[in-house]
Formats: C-alpha cells, sequence, structure tokens
C-alpha cells in the first residue's frame, strides 16, 4: 500500500484533509491533516478479519470509558475496510517513545496492575501477539502460530522443543489483556503522563502472561528493573502461588515466539535464536519469589536479610488488622475506632493487658521493652485505675493497673485471628517451616529473655531492651518473633561499642555518596518516611555526622562529614564481623541455611488492602536495610 492509496482512502471515507503520510512501524501510519490533529492509521493485511478490528475498536472505546491512559479511536466509526483490508484509525499521541529506564517499567508496573483489576468477563480471547497470529487468539495460539512458521530441520530442535512443552499459563488466573505491554508501546506524553498504544490482540487472557513478558524487557534492561515493574503491579494485583511458580516457564515463551517470527521473516539465524534462549532461561531462573529478580545475596549483610523480611511479615500484619479492625488515622477511618498502631504495640503492650488488670511495672517487666503507655491510654486501647502517687492521667506510675477499654478487648481479639491467617499464608506463599527451623536454630541459643517484637527506637535510634528483668514466655514463637529476636541480638551485638546506631548507618548513611544528596530523596533511597529522615537528620546534624545545607537549586541538599563517612565505611565490616562471630558460635551450616531461606523474601513487599492506608501513599521500590519501630510501634516502611 503506497501512501498516496492511504491518504486517497481517508479522505474519501472520512471527508479529512491529508498533508502527509508517515510509515511509523509495519502496516502503522501517522496522517497528518491541517484541519486537526494528527491520526495514526493501522492498516491490517487480508488475514485479520475485520471482525476482529472492530474487535479492537471495542476495546479502545472501554478503555475510554473506564478513563484507562490508552490511544483513542478518531472517529465515531474507526474501522473501514478497502480491497479486503481493514483500517483503523485513532488520535496520533504527541510525546515520545517511553525510554526503557526505572520511570518507565514502575509506570509500566502500575498500569498493567490496573490493567488486570479488570476480569474482562465476556470479553474475545486475547494476549496473542498479532505478527504472527493476526486472526487474534490466546497464548496457545500463538504457540502454535511459532511452531508452524518454524523450519522443520534439525538446527531449530532445541527451540522446537522450546516451544512444545511452553508453558501458555491457560489454566492460571485471567483477566484483560495487552499481548505487548512494554516501553515501545508507552509514549510519553509532554507533561509527563503515559499513554499505551498498539491494543491490536487485547482481550481476555491469562494475566501472567503479558506480566511474564514485562519481566523480560525490564531483565533485558537491567535486572533491577525487574524489582521496579514488579513492586508497583503488585499495588493492585497479587498473584496467586501457582503463578508465582510458573512465572519463569511463562517468561520464555514470548521471547522464543518473536525469534520464531523472526527466523521465518529472514532475520534471525538458529544460532542466534540457541544464544536468545540461553539468555531467556537465565533470566527466567533469576525470576522467582513472586516476580522478584533474586540478586546475588553473597556479600548482602545478614542483618539487611533479617531486617527486611521482619518487615514483609509485620507489614502484612499490620494491613490484615487494619482492615479487620474499626480504627481512625489521618486519612480517616471509623469515628468511634480507637487510633490505629501496628503489631508491636501488642507485644510490647496490649497483649499482656487482660481484664484481670496488670501493674505497669508488671508490664514492663513481661514486655522486656519499653512500650508508648501514653499513647495506647489516649488512642483508646487501655484504661489505667490510677495509684494514689498519680497526678498525670496519661503518665501512670509503676503501681497503677491497666486493664483493656471495650476497642482494646477487639483488639486482642482480631491480633489473635490476624496471626494465624498471615502465617497460613506464609506456608502457602513462601516455605515457611523451613524458615521457622532455620530461625529457631539460632533462636534456641540466645537469651530466652530477648523481646518478642523489637524495640521502639527514640531519636538516637539505639536498640534498648530490658533482657535481664523479663521470664521467657511459653508456647510457640510467631514467625515475626523469632525474626525479631535473631535481628535483635545481632544488632546489639553491633552496637555494642560501636556509634551511631544501626537504623541510622543502614538508612540514612549508606545512601548517602560522597558528592550531596537532597533531602527529598533520601525516602525514596531509603526506603522510610519523610518524617523518619526528618528525625534521622536532627540527630546525625547535632552529632556532626552530616550536615545540612541549601541545594545549589532548591531545597535542601545532606552530605558526610569525615566523621560521618568514617561511620559509613565502618558499618560493613563491623556487620560482617559480627556475622563471621556467629558462624564460629552458631556453625557455618545454620547461618548458611538461615541465609538460603531468608534470601527468596528479602525485599519482597505485600499488598496493602484496597481500603488500607498504605494502599493510599506512594510507596517506592526500596525496602528499608532496618526496621524503624516509631512511637506507634512502626511503621516498618517508615511511613
Amino acid at each position: 500500500m503506497t501512501d498516496a492509496w492511504l491518504a486517497t482512502h481517508l479522505v474519501r471515507r472520512y471527508g479529512i484533509q491529508v498533508t502527509g503520510v508517515t510509515e511509523l512501524d509495519r502496516g502503522v501510519y501517522r496522517v497528518d491533516r491541517p484541519d486537526g490533529p494528527a491520526w495514526v492509521a493501522r492498516v491490517f493485511g487480508p488475514e485479520r478479519p475485520a471482525a476482529q478490528v472492530d474487535g479492537d475498536a471495542a476495546i479502545l472505546r472501554a478503555l475510554q470509558r473506564a478513563g484507562f491512559p490508552a490511544e483513542r479511536c478518531a472517529d465515531p466509526e474507526p474501522v473501514s475496510t478497502v480491497d479486503g483490508r481493514a483500517v483503523l484509525v485513532t488520535e496520533f499521541v504527541t510525546g515520545t517513545r517511553a525510554a526503557p529506564n526505572a520511570r518507565t517499567f514502575a509506570v509500566l508496573g502500575v498500569l498493567l496492575g490496573r490493567l488486570h483489576t479488570r476480569a474482562a468477563d465476556g470479553l474475545r480471547a486475547g494476549g496473542a501477539w498479532h505478527h504472527i497470529v493476526p486472526a487474534g487468539g490466546g497464548p496457545r495460539a500463538e504457540i502454535d502460530a511459532a511452531l508452524a512458521a518454524l523450519p522443520d530441520t534439525a538446527e531449530y530442535g532445541p527451540v522446537r522443543e522450546g516451544l512444545v512443552d511452553a508453558d501458555d499459563g491457560a489454566d492460571l488466573p485471567h483477566a484483560f489483556v495487552h499481548p505487548d505491554f512494554v516501553p515501545a508501546n508507552a509514549i510519553t506524553m509532554p507533561d509527563g503522563g503515559m499513554v499505551i498504544v498498539d491494543w491490536t490482540g487485547a482481550g481476555r487472557g491469562p494475566r501472567i502472561w503479558p506480566l511474564a513478558f514485562l519481566l523480560w524487557a525490564a531483565a533485558r534492561v537491567d535486572g533491577r528493573m525487574v524489582d521496579v515493574a514488579f513492586s508497583r503491579y503488585r499495588r493492585h494485583v497479587e498473584l496467586e502461588p501457582a503463578e508465582l511458580d510458573r512465572l519463569g516457564d511463562v517468561l520464555r515463551v514470548r521471547p522464543l515466539v518473536m525469534d520464531c517470527w523472526s527466523i521465518r521473516e529472514g532475520r534471525l539465524s538458529a544460532e542466534a535464536a540457541l544464544r536468545n534462549m540461553s539468555v531467556t532461561d537465565a533470566i527466567a531462573a533469576r525470576v522467582s519469589g513472586g516476580g522478584r529478580t533474586v540478586p546475588d545475596m553473597t556479600g548482602t549483610p545478614l542483618c539487611t536479610l533479617l531486617s527486611q523480611v521482619w518487615i514483609a511479615v509485620t507489614v502484612e500484619m499490620d494491613n490484615e488488622f487494619e482492615h479487620r479492625m474499626a480504627h481512625r488515622t489521618t486519612r480517616g477511618g471509623s469515628r468511634s475506632g480507637p487510633w490505629l498502631v501496628a503489631s508491636p504495640m501488642w507485644y510490647s503492650c496490649l497483649r499482656y493487658v487482660t481484664d484481670d488488670g496488670i501493674t505497669v511495672a508488671e508490664l514492663a517487666r513481661l514486655a522486656g521493652t519499653g512500650t508508648n503507655l501514653g499513647g495506647m491510654l489516649r488512642w483508646g486501647y487501655v484504661m489505667a485505675e490510677l495509684g494514689p502517687r498519680d497526678r498525670d492521667p496519661n503518665r501512670p506510675g509503676p503501681q497503677a493497673v491497666l486493664r483493656p477499654t471495650p476497642a482494646g478487648r477487639k483488639a486482642r481479639e482480631v491480633w489473635a485471628e490476624v496471626f494465624d491467617v498471615v502465617e497460613g499464608r506464609w506456608r502457602e506463599r513462601f516455605d515457611a517451616d523451613r524458615l521457622r527451623a532455620a530461625l529457631s536454630a539460632v533462636a534456641a541459643s540466645l537469651d530466652p529473655a530477648l523481646p518478642d517484637c523489637l524495640p521502639i527506637i527514640g531519636i538516637d535510634m539505639v536498640t534498648r531492651t530490658r533482657v535481664l528483668d523479663r521470664e521467657p514466655p511459653t508456647g510457640p514463637l510467631s514467625l515475626a518473633t523469632l525474626l525479631a529476636r535473631v535481628l535483635l541480638a545481632f544488632t546489639i551485638e553491633v552496637e555494642t561499642g560501636s556509634e551511631p546506631a544501626l537504623a541510622l548507618r543502614q538508612n540514612v548513611l549508606r545512601v548517602l555518596a560522597d558528592a550531596p544528596v537532597l533531602v527529598r530523596d533520601l525516602p525514596g533511597l531509603s526506603g522510610v518516611s519523610r518524617e523518619a529522615i526528618d528525625t534521622s537528620l536532627t540527630f546525625l546534624t547535632q552529632q556532626r555526622y552530616v550536615v545540612v545545607e541549601p541545594a545549589p537549586s532548591r531545597g535542601k541538599q545532606v552530605r558526610l562529614t569525615d566523621r560521618g563517612r568514617t561511620a559509613r565505611d565502618a558499618t560493613g565490616p563491623a556487620l560482617a564481623a559480627v556475622e563471621a562471630r556467629w558462624r564460629d558460635r552458631f556453625g557455618g551450616e545454620v547461618i548458611d541455611e538461615l541465609r538460603a531461606v531468608l534470601t527468596p523474601i528479602a525485599g519482597w513487599w505485600p499488598r496493602p488492602y484496597p481500603d488500607g492506608w498504605r494502599a493510599t501513599i506512594r510507596h517506592g521500590d526500596t525496602v528499608p536495610h532496618f526496621p524503624m519501630v516509631l512511637h506507634r510501634g512502626g511503621y516498618p516502611d517508615g511511613s
């Protein structure tokens, strides 16, 4: 088809004027008009039925009604047929093709997650790449077409075997899918927004199919981009265990299909296809633990692994408690509910406050760590019978008796449910029994009087406990408690005779380079909130570890002093020294097993409920390297 032929057809069909036609891709043309914005004309071959193109237009109209950022039909009747070829016209999206960088993969992860919240019941089968399956269909049709396109010769035997055994994910959960949800089909507009184009072949199919291809595209750019894309995707969708188990197998298929098409077109040799298979196999092998690229954790401190897994289980428990318990926050909630707190407040206070009553002194002894008692009183979880010398109801003395309020009783009931629910999920999602055994192998040799949770930290962020005054609790320990005790013992050993606190070194000093860093960038670099960063910088400035000063452009920047640089550089050796001592103390095989079971989980982030406060904030892609348990017991993500 010549440019003039297409222009003539559009003029006759739509009564428009055409000043130029530019081919953008095979069968895709930009159409410039003097009387309005440019169009895009997609001209399909005779092998693609007009009914399928009508379906493409119907999908675009549905996306427009839903407010999804997709290209729009250029006319109420956007599909026409000429000489047996269907033509679809859409509005040209002004902008540039999205660069394959972290921002692009973050946005694509969010948008694909949003798309997959639409079940697309009753929609046509979709997901097949239209270049090889012009008549449309799902992943199986794509695999069959790739097999048909492959020469039946010995040199292509391994490629054929890969397709014969291909996993199309047909029995996995389905959703509204786009066949090619990658940067090549994303346009960044002048205002920074992003629009997805080329919905040819979209429809209902296994949601893991386009996700796997997005993760493959991300890994081809940089393995870290996989984490970026998948963490944003999980804001909207929680994959089932079967999907996680088969993610690598499904990921292998589309790249192989594309190579078959290139072989058919004479663009790729058998030798090159085999090399590509090796690259894809490596990517598939690395994608695990729910779509994360598992990095080489050999040099990652054991402290970081413990921290990030503790954060994961704690945040999931907090999300579940928030979902089940009436509460208040600055973002809304129930007017009659208590202020929302995190699980460390259960461990350090509410679990011991029963209807029989407990004195403040006894609470401190049993908990083994301090609690925010004034907050628990103000927030409506406990009430105090003051002693004769008490004057301030928010500061009861050691002999004051504490009892739960009605809200406190309800919270106790909810927490009892939460532990069982979350641990059940972890048994399905991860090898929780193996994790428990690995942690227990270390925890059994630790001081049994260690607290069951990480202590609330003050402005200096130092970890403080009262290990000598506490009677060991009886009964099995939760995963969160096992993680907390092992991490706490490691932290105390590092912080003894060393400063500043590990929370400051791991979350702030660690991300400061020799050049100044903008203060506003620190939450994203560290994974903790701006409030926690501000508190940390206050202390670090007072102790002359950093200097906070005006930035050359706007805002403030922070730079390390010589003292801060020394502390930062000494942290790695300090962590390594403690881990080496632990290998001698507990046995190298015990620590190796602990590392092996922690590694696939570290950095994983639990998806919040849509009604939860975490769903309303922009959570970055970085999980903190050390928990910062603040005055309400959290939040470990710093928010």
